[in-house]
């Protein structure tokens, strides 16, 4: 063939039109939409595995014709560090439709899916978490060997385990299965092994852990049974539990019943042919009786010690000596466990006369014998001693109160704080005991006269010395305390001048204490003065001068006077340059140490008038100066000066708070500054006294009538405009602050709103608002979505569905009103429980529930029946549900026919599908409608699903909400209060 050329045109457009498509080709893209589940929650077996995900994509041609969508799987956390592949697939439609099966090991809370796809590359975001389980075990198992009942001994255990026969059959066979017990049908926290050790009355089984899901995985129930605890209790015959030589005591046990075995033990060992409630003793020893009732349980009584009759003496509770104080008396008393005892008293084995009585007071030390005897049931005599001793010596310890500080206290109290009698077993405490000691205290080892109670008091530095304090016993001892040194604080030392130092004259100081206890030394310019110990000095040279006084240790210096010769000094705390207002004044002040002073005050140089004392008032702006004269002992003059200015200019501002254009109701403006400014700064007048300046409000530039105050309230939006305010400064003019625009709202808020009901399409209805004066204001009405004005009425008529609002116009403001959804009257907001067509077990009832509408009507055969939302429907025929919602009604027919209860046994299987066949646990005639039957049925998880006497086989209702595909319950019947029938049932839907 021979070869075309094209022409140069067309070659280049051939070119660019290649690119341009290998370009679209490899930059082609799509996006993936997160997946949607159609499931809630996965409950996989072997017997179900197929759930489905719904994703979207887009754009549909961007895909290649090799491209793969790839469903991923997270861990159980939902991380995709490691995702699991469950399908890999193609499709060319979006949205699309996919079905799965999840791997055996999945066992979590928080899985989540993404879609990927391969060409192009592109991951979607991840789906909503869910659990998802696989029951890898799926089927009843047995526990305890399929043995229903276990009795135990009140105290005993014993295991329940599930039966492991080493196949699958077993959920044992799965290593990492995990379980859950329950007790009565509650579940048992924190037991989830293969294994549960109990000791309590109760039905116990036991549940795989599939979380969430209920799967087929459950046991048999085993009732546990304990036997009751019986108390066995003995007493004896004689009350003490004592046996006399040749006696016998006989014990006997409160549980008297032929049919248990006895065995009464001593001292631990078990007494032959004792099977008695009853048992005689003649001997000492520990006795106690074990009850057996047959099996294992064994009860063991209290135990009882049968002793030899003797008799207890001791005196103060077995005390063998005690401590008698000089001074005191004490009582001693027999302690004894004789029988109407009679006492005799010795002291060091001399008998005390007249002394018969269980206790004796004494005031002398020695050792006291008392002898006890008694003559029946048992004639026994016994003696205790007891030795009475005096303390081995006192202590006796004084100190000053909390607050004294040496050198620094004024004053203190000095107490005892320590004053102890000491034995060799004991120490006791004397202090605020009530004997007859005296007392006295000492200073330098010389008595205080009248020093004669516990405590002192001394009040001054002139008391300090070492004090001691002496207390005489009753025994005519003394007890002689510490010794403690007291050193109070001197008075406050104050030194003062008698005149100035002036022409070498000379000046006497003097201290204000004068106290020959004291020593004195004077400093100068802080070296202190040879020979000056007196507590005055003269001199007449310049310097800095003070005191110091001694006092029993303590040291204290005086204040510091400064000796000038012939100058003064002038200070003041009023600045020397400040500014002045208009019509203000300013107070200059001025403090001296000249003596006698004279004061002469000048402004801008000229002298003023009768201005002759240590302040002065200014009026006016200019230079101001005060001579100071000293006119006594040296003559000396000083001078001080203060300038005063005026302000350069000022500025005024107005300004609103919280103020919202078109929303406020009320507002206030307010002169929030007003300012004098100067070289030095600015001046906040708004601080200062106002009462020489005059304020006019304007609004559009006209005065507000009596607006003549620093703020104005506006509260009409009739008087709304722009606002400021003029400030008259005296001696200076008129000063003009800023405008601001003020604009209050007549309409704050629009709500729309109707009282019609849009039923159908020939419906109209009516929306209005709530403003109240509609010439004020104009409205236009729009449909959500289009921009097309509907009406401008205050009113709108509308005969279609949809969202609308209005916008209200008032002056420059817009207020919208809020957006009000009109929905057409939908019945299916209007469910029932059943279908339309109804199988009725002769002999038995159901209950129809509607729900959704706001009244309803029930009738039967045209006659009406019930108001309510349900109707009980107790024979065959026609039920009409009228019910009413939002002013509109709809009806619906369910059609009853009756059918015989075929069941003759109880059944562990439900269809909950409506077919009529199965619907409902149907149990037989027997069982229904009889008021000495109660049936319960339990949720796994121990919770009551379902109680009911007089059953009627109306459980479940078809609208019974289920958590898994094939929930498994368990169920009791009890007859007259005893469970006679138990078992479980699954509900397949």
């Amino acid at each position: 063939m021979k070869p075309t050329n094209l022409p140069n045109k067309q070659y280049v457009f051939a070119c660019l039109l290649f690119g341009f498509i290998f370009s679209i080709r490899s930059y082609a893209q799509i996006t993936i939409l997160a997946p949607t589940l159609d499931f809630t929650q996965a409950c996989a077996s072997a017997d179900f595995n197929e759930y489905q995900v719904t994703f979207s994509f887009y754009p549909v041609q961007n895909l290649a014709t090799d491209n793969q969508f790839i469903i991923e799987l997270s861990d159980a956390s939902g991380s995709f560090d490691t995702p699991t592949v469950l399908k890999s697939f193609t499709s060319v439609a979006s949205p699309t439709k996919e079905k799965f099966a999840f791997p055996e090991t999945v066992s979590g809370d928080n899985y989540k899916i993404r879609i990927r796809s391969t060409s192009p590359e592109f991951t979607s975001p991840e789906s909503a978490a869910f659990s998802a389980y696989y029951a890898v075990h799926n089927q009843p198992f047995s526990i305890n060997s399929y043995d229903s009942s276990v009795n135990l001994c009140q105290g005993e255990t014993y295991t329940l385990q599930i039966d492991n026969n080493n196949t699958t059959a077993s959920p044992v066979y799965y290593p990492d299965l995990t379980y859950i017990w329950y007790k009565n049908f509650n579940e048992i926290a924190g037991e989830t092994s293969s294994a549960l050790t109990v000791s309590e009355t109760g039905s116990y089984y036991c549940v795989v852990d599939y979380g969430d899901c209920v799967m087929d995985s459950y046991s048999n129930i085993v009732d546990v049974s304990v036997i009751t605890d019986i108390t066995p209790v003995i007493t004896s015959d004689n009350s003490s539990n004592a046996l006399c030589a040749g006696n016998t005591v006989n014990l006997s046990c409160n549980i008297n019943d032929t049919s248990y075995t006895y065995t009464w033990f001593k001292d631990d060992a078990a007494i032959s042919n004792s099977n008695s409630p009853d048992l005689d003793v003649t001997t000492v020893g520990q006795y106690y009786v074990s009850i057996n009732m047959g099996g294992n349980c064994d009860f063991i009584s209290n135990k009882i010690d049968i002793e030899a009759l003797d008799i207890d003496v001791s005196i103060n509770n077995g005390e063998s000596s005690i401590l008698l104080i000089p001074g005191n008396t004490i009582n001693l008393l027999t302690n004894t466990t004789a029988n109407s005892p009679s006492y005799t008293w010795y002291k060091d084995d001399t008998l005390i006369t007249g002394q018969s009585e269980a206790d004796i007071l004494i005031n002398e030390t020695g050792t006291y014998t008392v002898k006890v005897s008694q003559t029946s049931p048992c004639a026994i005599e016994k003696e205790a001693a007891i030795t009475v001793v005096s303390p081995l010596y006192y202590e006796l310890e004084i100190a000053a109160d909390s607050n004294y500080d040496a050198c620094n206290s004024t004053n203190t109290v000095l107490n005892i704080i320590t004053f102890d009698a000491v034995t060799s077993e004991e120490t006791i405490n004397l202090i605020g005991s009530t004997q007859s000691y005296s007392f006295q205290w000492y200073k330098d080892n010389v008595a205080i006269s009248g020093a004669s109670d516990t405590s002192i008091s001394i009040i001054d530095a002139s008391e300090n010395g070492a004090y001691t304090l002496d207390v005489s016993l009753t025994n005519d001892d003394t007890v002689i305390s510490n010794t403690l040194n007291i050193t109070l604080s001197t008075d406050v030392i104050e030194i003062s001048n008698d005149k100035g130092l002036c022409n070498n004259q000379q000046v006497t100081l003097s201290a204000n204490v004068s106290n020959t206890n004291y020593s004195y030394q004077w400093y100068k310019n802080d070296s202190s003065i040879s020979g000056a110990t007196a507590s005055t000095y003269l001199t007449n040279e310049a310097g800095s001068y003070y005191l110091e006084v001694t006092s029993t240790g303590c040291t204290l210096n005086s204040n510091t006077i400064n000796l000038i010769d012939g100058g003064i000094n002038i200070s003041s705390s009023t600045p020397e340059s400040d500014i002045i207002l208009p019509g203000d004044t300013k107070t200059l002040s001025i403090e001296t140490d000249a003596i006698n002073p004279a004061f002469s005050w000048y402004k801008d140089g000229e002298e003023i008038t009768n201005a002759n004392t240590n302040t002065y008032t200014a009026t006016e702006i200019g230079t101001y100066n005060v001579l100071v004269t000293q006119t006594e002992n040296c003559y000396s003059e000083a001078e001080k000066t203060f300038i005063l200015s005026a302000p350069s200019d000022f500025s005024a501002t107005v300004s609103t708070e919280d103020y919202k254009s078109c929303a406020t109701d009320i507002i206030t403006a307010n002169l929030t500054s007003l300012t004098a400014n100067a070289d030095s700064g600015a001046i906040n007048l708004l601080d200062g006294d106002l009462s020489n300046y005059t304020f006019q409000w304007y609004k559009d530039n006209e005065s507000v009538v009596n607006a003549t105050s620093t703020s104005i309230e506006v509260t009409d939006p009739a008087n709304n405009g722009t606002y400021h305010v003029v400030v008259n400064v005296p001696d200076f003019g008129e000063i003009t602050s800023n405008a601001i625009e003020i604009h209050l709202a007549s309409v704050k808020t629009v709500t729309i709103a109707t009282q019609d009901s849009f039923c159908n399409a020939s419906s109209s209805v009516t929306l209005s608002t709530n403003i109240q004066n509609v010439n004020a204001v104009t409205f236009a009405w729009y449909k959500e979505g289009e921009t097309t004005i509907m009406d401008t009425s205050s009113a709108l008529t509308i005969n279609e569905a949809g969202t609308y609002y209005v916008d209200v116009t008032d002056g420059d403001c817009v207020i919208s009103s809020n957006y009000l959804e009109i929905n057409a009257f939908d019945a299916s907001l209007i469910s029932t429980n059943y279908p339309e067509n109804i199988n009725l077990v002769i002999g038995t009832q159901l209950t129809i529930k509607a729900d959704g509408a706001e009244s309803y009507n029930w009738s039967y055969n045209n006659e009406s029946i019930s108001n309510s939302n349900e109707a009980l429907v107790t024979q065959g025929g026609t039920y009409i549900l009228t019910a009413s919602l939002d002013g509109c009604e709809t009806s619906k027919t369910f059609t009853v026919t009756e059918v015989e209860n075929n069941a003759i046994s109880i059944p562990n299987v439900v269809t909950l599908n409506n077919d009529g066949f199965n619907d409902t646990w149907a149990l037989p005639n027997f069982y229904l409608n009889n008021p000495e039957i109660e049936v319960i049925i339990y949720h796994t998880d121990g919770s009551i699903a379902f109680k009911s006497a007089n059953y009627m086989n109306n459980w479940p209702e078809p609208d019974y909400k289920f958590s898994s595909k094939s929930p498994v319950f368990y169920y009791v019947i009890y007859e007259q209060g005893k469970a006679t029938k138990k078992g479980s049932i699954t509900i397949i839907k």
